[in-house]
């Protein structure tokens, strides 16, 4: 019960900080035509900066992974990586994080064959 009990805590601890939340931007990416695009993971670079990694489909072969990492005070785009698929197969992201150098560190796995 004690866990619960701190997470909950934690959770409205910045609510009760803050008047409420801000809105400050917002950004949208269509990597092509009429496929999906999706965000499956959100995070923050050491210096503050949102990074998004998930899935976009530009019309060739299966869905690519793509990285993006936008600026925390205007959302403008610092950067973006597309790793693009094999065969018809579809690239996914499982998980990112930062090494002790600050360098990204992206996995992901393929759905379906290779060759």
């Amino acid at each position: 019960m004690r866990r619960v009990l701190a997470c909950c805590l934690c959770l409205m601890f910045p609510a009760l900080v803050q008047a409420g939340p801000t809105f400050l931007w917002s950004d949208e990416f269509d990597g092509g035509g009429l496929y999906d695009d999706t965000g499956e993971i959100v995070t923050f670079a050491p210096g503050g900066h949102v990074v998004i990694a998930g899935a976009s489909h530009d019309g060739v072969a299966g869905s690519d992974m793509l990285v993006r990492m936008l600026h925390r005070d205007t959302g403008a785009e610092l950067w973006s990586r597309r790793i693009p698929a094999f065969d018809e197969s579809d690239m996914a992201v499982s998980g990112v994080g930062w090494d002790e150098a600050g360098n990204l560190i992206v996995g992901g796995h393929i759905l379906g064959c290779v060759g």
